[in-house]
């Protein structure tokens, strides 16, 4: 292949016409197996009986253009003609076809004259049409007749790639192995200096999405100087929108920069001017404030089946009444973060305008839905190659592509993508039974929905707009809350706190959603305390003023029966749950799940107050109620059987908990991400139990992976992780790794130092096994030091919450170790006199 290639236009006794606007880029690098492939393709050796057609697809910017012009420099001696059009307009495609039909046939005054000429031609040509990205126009219509000719075409339209014959390919970014020398060339970086940058370069490509227009234009924008390698990616990130529309002098790209190639493809749209092209561009918009990697189609789907319900329920009729849906828990569960007109009016509730700010591809008054404008929009988009459609399951976007489809948009513009996308995402949170996509989808949701939260929208938070704002941020925080996203959930309650003066303490009848948030964010954090006090305001604005009956108090009663358990307020809890259980037994059937909620959680008192057997009965009676209405796969049904498995667990039958955590952990794997707090939570269960039977290298190996899944999404000092960390510590202590377990105690020791008082006892319990193994690994006297230290100290009766094997008490390890101390004074008593009787016998 290197004997044919040719620099520049060399005269050649095969090739008679060579059209081409330039030489190949001195940059061009890689590709060597596409080029390979379509040379194959194309030669006119190739003999067949019908014209040999390949496409080139693919993102604007990813070298389609350079790769057709070496594939031409190549492909040259074979060919008597090689003709480069541009069709990006009519008026370019003219002139192209004249400009051939010059050298063929002077009088040729057309198109069709061009045509006809190439055509006539008894001799092997290649044509090349350049840039066919109309996604409404029909390219055949350039495609002259007969066998003699060949064509390549570049076009950023997915579906052109059914014009061939022989081949088509949508080109990616190159390998990371091509990527890195195109960047360092590109610089004008001398070859002896590569290794001192390579892991520089590295970064920046990885940064760019390997795209090959921008890593050109980033080695352009460090050859002059302008930054270093290590400052580049800092750089970008400061000032993202001038480096993609950096341009190099020469040997530039047709469209000159990143962004312009993207806006030639915007531009399409905008000259559509149809509802395809509208809703494509609405679209583009909104994902530009979430994130570019896969976002599930469904939720456009989901959000849809909220709306209809809404009006269904009279969302925008002045004489809405929803009390008509008394007997409806899903309709219950809407009205009590929806407003509907003539109803009583909270701040924190969505209402007529959050409504109506939905897209017209999901809310057009449809009721028999069928997503067709969506489904639209996706296709055009994807024909344009602005997003990628993974079989309308999901679509995704290039970095670059994502990033500028975010900057095209001044602020105002941006601010009403932003507020757009909102009302999808708290639309399709109102309905309880979406609960459960929220919860499965996880791994896909939670990362848009900190993009949509990172989002530099703050500033243009006006009064006029936070009223607005409030119920979005309420129904991101519930969805996070669900996902388990403990730091997503604490930055929408900071927000709403902070900037919105938004306080439980308070007691305002505005925010009584607002205030269960946030008791969900001081029950993650363990400041029960504060847990309480909110969750008891909150029992009582649902009880006095809003008297509700149904779905949302008995999920407040639930929530703050756990916070009383946390807190070790066993009688409390316990009579609050007995209380509204007998109550709600009396006007609510057997498989209400919400009064199944309740059992389930009254069952994990009991098993904390040393009645373990009867939690089994009535974990075992709820469980076998859910399974009749909740499939196998449901979260409610998860937590049921987790809180059984601890009660097992609790009662010493670590068979039957060991069978039924080993079930819960394959059944999640394929449901949750691998580091939803569900599922890692059952898996920690599961080491714990391993441990306790001896399986000390099972558990050691599922305790590693919980504890690296939660350094990677929890603060140092979460409380989960920490838990996760003294379970570890256990592992390696009983493995004989005890200088390791001393490390992680240590730290584990130190956070809960900082975080809780010192009867708490976690606390307590991680300074023990300190102690246990300062004394293990021989420091005895620095284990009896610490456990004096601990002896006095009485743990409240929050130690009912810790496992059983944690249930340690310093004293009893206070009496272990000082007479091992004695034992080794003993010892070494024996022995330096028996060396003193040596010496005197001497």
């Amino acid at each position: 292949m290197d004997s044919r290639t040719h620099s520049g236009p060399s005269p050649s006794t095969n090739n008679t016409h060579f059209m081409v606007p330039r030489a190949p880029n001195a940059l061009f690098a890689g590709r060597e197996g596409v080029i390979k492939r379509i040379i194959q393709s194309l030669s006119p050796s190739n003999q067949l009986n019908k014209q040999k057609r390949f496409v080139i697809t693919g993102l604007g910017g990813q070298g389609k253009s350079e790769l057709s012009i070496k594939i031409a420099d190549l492909l040259r001696e074979e060919y008597w003609g090689i003709f480069w059009i541009d069709v990006d307009n009519e008026l370019s495609a003219k002139q192209g076809f004249l400009a051939v039909a010059k050298q063929l046939n002077p009088v040729a005054e057309s198109v069709a004259d061009a045509l006809l000429a190439l055509t006539n031609v008894k001799n092997h040509w290649l044509l090349i049409l350049d840039n066919a990205d109309d996604p409404d126009f029909d390219y055949q219509a350039y495609f002259p007749s007969g066998t003699y000719g060949s064509i390549l075409m570049t076009s950023r339209v997915t579906e052109c790639s059914r014009f061939n014959t022989v081949g088509s390919i949508a080109l990616a970014g190159l390998q990371l192995d091509q990527c890195i020398p195109l960047l360092l060339n590109a610089a004008e970086l001398p070859q002896d200096q590569w290794s001192s940058h390579y892991r520089d370069a590295k970064d920046i490509v990885q940064h760019l999405g390997s795209h090959t227009l921008a890593i050109i234009q980033a080695g352009a924008y460090l050859a002059r100087g302008f930054c270093k390698f290590n400052e580049y990616i800092q750089d970008f990130q400061r000032q993202r929108g001038l480096l993609l529309k950096y341009r190099q002098r020469q040997a530039t790209s047709r469209y000159g920069d990143v962004y312009a190639t993207f806006e030639a493809s915007a531009a399409r749209l905008e000259q559509m001017g149809t509802d395809a092209s509208r809703d494509a561009l609405e679209l583009l918009n909104i994902i530009s404030v979430l994130h570019y990697t896969p976002l599930s189609i469904e939720l456009f789907d989901k959000a849809w089946e909220c709306t209809h319900k809404l009006l269904v329920m009279g969302i925008l009729n002045s004489r809405a009444s929803p009390e008509a849906f008394e007997d409806d828990d899903d309709a219950q569960y809407i009205k009590s973060f929806w407003h509907f007109p003539g109803q009583l009016k909270k701040k924190e509730s969505l209402d007529k305008w959050h409504f109506l700010h939905l897209p017209e591809f999901i809310n057009n008054g449809d009721e028999d839905y069928k997503p067709r404008r969506l489904l639209n929009a996706i296709s055009l988009l994807d024909s344009l190659s602005l997003i990628k459609n993974n079989h309308f399951l999901s679509v995704s976007m290039h970095p670059l592509a994502h990033a500028w489809a975010k900057d095209r948009q001044s602020r105002q513009s941006q601010f009403k993508s932003w507020m757009t996308a909102g009302c999808i995402l708290a639309v399709s949170t109102t309905n309880s039974q979406l609960e459960s996509f929220w919860e499965t989808r996880g791994d896909q949701l939670v990362t848009h929905l900190s993009s949509y939260l990172d989002s530099n929208t703050d500033n243009q938070i006006s009064s006029q707009s936070a009223p607005r704002v409030i119920p979005i941020l309420l129904q991101c925080g519930r969805a996070l809350d669900l996902m388990d996203d403990y730091n997503g959930l604490e930055q929408v309650c900071r927000t709403l706190q902070n900037q919105h003066g938004i306080d439980p303490s308070h007691s305002s009848v505005d925010f009584v959603e607002v205030y269960e948030l946030i008791a969900s964010m001081y029950m993650n954090q363990h400041r029960s305390v504060k847990a309480i006090h909110a969750l008891k305001v909150i029992l009582h604005l649902r009880t006095t003023v809003y008297n509700n009956t149904g779905y949302t108090l008995l999920y407040s009663v639930s929530k703050l029966a756990s916070a009383l358990r946390r807190k070790g307020d066993f009688s409390e809890a316990i009579a609050l749950l007995d209380y509204y259980i007998a109550q709600s037994k009396t006007r609510l059937p057997a498989t209400d799940p919400n009064l199944l909620r309740l059992q389930s959680v009254l069952a994990t008192l009991y098993e904390r107050t040393g009645q373990a057997s009867k939690a089994i009965k009535l974990l075992k009676k709820v469980i076998a109620i859910q399974t009749t209405i909740f499939t196998f796969d449901d979260p409610i049904l998860f937590e049921s059987q987790h809180n059984l498995a601890i009660a097992y667990y609790q009662d010493t039958q670590f068979t039957k908990a060991i069978k039924l955590l080993e079930y819960l952990t394959t059944v999640q794997m394929p449901i949750f991400r691998e580091d939803h707090p569900s599922r890692l939570l059952t898996e920690k269960m599961l080491a714990k139990a391993y441990l306790i039977t001896g399986r000390f290298e099972s558990a050691l190996k599922i305790l590693e992976r919980v504890v690296l899944m939660q350094e990677r999404t929890l603060s140092v000092h979460h409380p989960n992780l920490l838990g996760s960390q003294h379970a570890l510590a256990k592992a390696y202590l009983e493995t004989g790794q005890v200088l390791i377990a001393i490390q992680i105690l240590e730290i584990v020791v130190a956070m809960r130092r900082k975080i809780y008082r010192e009867d708490n006892p976690e606390r307590l319990a991680s300074q023990i096994y300190l102690a246990r193994a300062y004394g293990r690994d021989g420091q005895i006297k620095r284990a009896v030091k610490l456990l004096k230290q601990l002896a006095h100290i009485r743990a409240t009766e929050e130690t009912a919450l810790l496992d059983y094997d944690d249930q340690l008490s310093a004293a009893e390890e206070l009496t272990y170790w000082s007479k091992q101390l004695e034992r080794r004074s003993s010892v070494e008593d024996l022995v330096y006199r028996s060396g003193q009787l040596e010496l005197d016998s001497d």
